[in-house]
């Protein structure tokens, strides 16, 4: 049994001296591969931080995304309403075109007639004009006569001498 029991011993002592050196790889394992623990962690880090910056600047753009759409709405109602008052003022201007062009119709109409009576009263005042000129060469005539008539009628009352 003492036999046993120092063959225990030798063999307790032998898993105990492994079990140190295995304790100690394992010590040097994790010397080794801490740095690399930490590293992947601080990369852990680091990247959640950016995710985390992603996703609010994702936010802000979401944010600003959507006020971009609320302001293409409104401008594309204004442009709907500008639209359809760019359409009321095409059929307001048409209307008024129609109006100015049956004036104008009208105006070259009457125009037309004006000119018409203008040259018949032009033609009319031509011929009184004719009349009356013919008038005053027989009257200019006649005055030319009865001065030659009267100077001859001085002549003859005039005592001679």
């Amino acid at each position: 049994m003492s036999g046993d029991a120092t063959m225990n011993l030798d063999l307790l002592r032998q898993i105990l001296a492994r079990l140190d050196g295995l304790e100690q790889k394992v010590d040097a394992k994790l010397m080794d591969t801490r740095p690399i623990w930490e590293r992947a962690l601080a990369e852990i880090v680091a990247t959640r931080a950016e995710l985390s910056e992603a996703r609010a600047e994702l936010a802000e753009t979401r944010s600003e995304l959507s006020e971009t759409r609320s302001e293409l709405a409104e401008t594309r109602a204004e442009l709907a309403e500008t639209r359809a008052e760019l359409a009321e003022t095409r059929t307001e201007l048409a209307e008024f075109r129609t109006s100015v062009e049956g004036r104008l119709d009208k105006l070259e109409v009457e125009l037309a007639e004006f000119r018409h009576e203008t040259n018949a009263n032009l033609h009319s005042l031509d011929r009184q004009i004719m009349v009356v000129a013919k008038e005053f060469v027989h009257l200019r005539s006649d005055q030319h006569y009865l001065e030659d008539r009267v100077e001859a009628i001085e002549q003859a009352l005039k005592p001679k001498a």
